[in-house]
């Protein structure tokens, strides 16, 4: 019994290590829609990749992981409601470590967009 328990405890404990570790390392997009209306997209462009939220709820939130970029640089997000573009900007993708890097992405009640 205590050699099936030897062998069971390390077989289970490895993959719950392996996603834990995963979920704090890997880089990720989070955005919260704090509007009472929904929206048909929310589109991040990144330097080396682009992530799309598609349908944006109301009173929703929604977290998506990403790959690392690898390099900083110009960046831009747009938000889109129902056939038309509602808001579009710029920002920079920051330099350093990307290692459990959070991008927060708020839509407010106005319809506004912030970057925490």
């Amino acid at each position: 019994m205590k050699v099936r328990f030897r062998i069971l405890v390390p077989l289970l404990l490895v993959p719950v290590l392996l996603a834990a570790g995963y979920y704090l390392i890997t880089p990720r997009l989070v955005l919260v829609n704090e509007s009472e209306s929904s929206y048909a997209e929310f589109v991040i462009d990144l330097p080396s990749s682009r992530v799309s939220f598609s349908p944006v709820a109301a009173s929703s939130s929604a977290t998506i992981f990403y790959s690392q970029q690898g390099r900083s640089g110009e960046s831009s997000y747009s938000l889109r409601q129902s056939g038309r573009q509602s808001i579009e900007a710029r920002f920079i993708y920051p330099p350093g470590s990307e290692l459990g890097r959070v991008l927060r992405f708020t839509i407010a009640s106005d319809g506004s967009v912030s970057l925490d």
